[in-house]
């Protein structure tokens, strides 16, 4: 996959991506953890806040994506359970790698590396 002009980015959103990652890796065992007490039951304010937002940064590092509408957004009037809190930090997951794989090189002598306006 040849990447375009516009496919390029600034260094920064390299390091809010990294950021973003390590935040969810952070959070994801927390949000294991009260599934595992009660996949069904709603999920606690705290939990429910730090949830929202994370995907709020998520989407504007993403916003210009052609996915970025498809993560959810959390309503914390209408909490999620524990069990559908799990599936949307995996979409918010999944949507950060396709991030990273619509900017990285994929070329074999270079694969992998971000595609950058900041050489």
């Amino acid at each position: 996959m040849e990447a375009a002009m516009d496919e390029l980015i600034p260094y920064a959103k390299v390091l809010e991506h990294e950021r973003l990652v390590e935040r969810l890796a952070d959070l994801r065992p927390v949000v294991l953890s009260a599934t595992a007490d009660g996949p069904a039951l709603t999920a606690s304010p705290a939990l429910v806040m730090a949830s929202a937002d994370l995907l709020r940064c998520v989407y504007r590092l993403i916003s210009r994506e052609s996915f970025a509408r498809t993560l959810p957004r959390l309503d914390p009037a209408a909490p999620p359970s524990h069990r559908q809190l799990v599936g949307i930090l995996r979409d918010a997951a999944l949507a950060l790698e396709l991030f990273r794989d619509a900017h990285i090189d994929h070329h074999l002598s270079s694969y992998g590396e971000w595609l950058t306006l900041d050489e």
